[in-house]
């Protein structure tokens, strides 16, 4: 729909060439990730918020659908929805997510990994607590996860690491930043130069924001992913939510909802110079944050729409 106006008198440039909506149903943002080379979306299920995890079939032909009969559901609740990610071993998926409190108390993270066929392999335990959703990326050979402290607002990471009480966040090597965020933090990996980012929208001016942690060599596990202000950007874009991040070669790409709209919004960001490439804004609208990844040089995307049902999309390849 090139030439048509946002609600907020932007031109709408439609990033999103395809996309699928399931049956299913949910009141928070959804995860995109893969498992052993397959595509898969997680998320909370609206009204009971149990952790729900279900295969996402490519077609040759470019078509996709939601594969219903391999739909696994979690025997846990959530607040807010999962963060997927690759496992550090081969063939495996960490989902991790936020306990769903009906007391509005604290929520502990907790998490499992699952095999192709959804079987859990490992159940993390943990001490951690946030009021909102998780993040979670695989960092060379460490599962790392973020998250929005309590009260604080301060953004957390640590790595998970398999311990005599079982698969956990290793609290020796728990970072805390300064920065702050009303919502949900990002991250993504770049494998060369070897670091991990973090992206948020910034607590009061909800401004999107960046910054990364410098990893060592391939070889020697990061001691603690220890965020760099020096290396904080700003691009004077803003959120109501918190964004979903994905690094392809030199460039991030933002993946958010508009400032006082709903509508999806992706920014192209050189990382070596800081410079905005491109912004793209979709018709396609969502109150949640949205989740990105890529698989076979093809970048997709997730989010709750309007309607409270999911949706996946496949970005154009011009665009991503």
């Amino acid at each position: 729909m090139p030439g048509a106006v946002s609600p907020g008198g932007s031109q709408l440039t439609e990033f999103i060439e395809y996309s699928v909506r399931a049956d299913d149903t949910s009141d928070s943002g959804p995860t995109l990730s893969t498992i052993g080379g397959e595509l898969y979306i997680g998320w909370t299920g609206e009204n009971n918020h149990f952790v729900n995890i279900m295969p996402i079939v490519r077609l040759p032909d470019g078509q996709m659908y939601f594969d219903g009969e391999r739909k696994a559901i979690l025997s846990n609740r959530a607040g807010g929805g999962p963060a997927l990610c690759p496992s550090e071993v081969a063939g495996e998926g960490a989902l991790v997510w936020a306990v769903d409190n009906p007391q509005g108390e604290l929520n502990g993270i907790i998490g499992a990994t699952l095999n192709g066929n959804l079987n859990e392999t490992r159940e993390l335990v943990s001490f951690e607590w946030t009021d909102h959703s998780p993040a979670a990326e695989l960092w060379v050979k460490e599962v790392n996860v973020a998250w929005t402290g309590s009260n604080n607002l301060q953004i957390n990471c640590a790595p998970l690491t398999w311990e005599d009480s079982g698969w956990t966040f290793s609290s020796a090597r728990k970072s805390i930043s300064t920065e702050t965020t009303p919502y949900e933090p990002a991250l993504s990996w770049r494998p060369a130069p070897n670091r991990m980012y973090v992206g948020w929208t910034g607590e009061g001016d909800h401004e999107l924001n960046l910054m990364y942690c410098q990893g060592l060599d391939w070889g020697t596990p990061q001691r603690r992913t220890d965020f760099d202000r020096g290396t904080k950007r700003t691009f004077a874009e803003y959120s109501d939510g918190g964004p979903a991040i994905r690094v392809q070669a030199a460039t991030m790409i933002f993946l958010y909802r508009g400032s006082g709209n709903e509508n999806l919004n992706l920014l192209r960001v050189d990382l070596d110079d800081g410079s905005v490439i491109a912004k793209n804004i979709s018709g396609h609208l969502s109150s949640y944050r949205p989740a990105i990844t890529g698989l076979d040089g093809v970048k997709y995307v997730a989010w709750t729409g309007l309607d409270d049902h999911l949706y996946v999309g496949r970005v154009a390849r011009d665009m991503a």
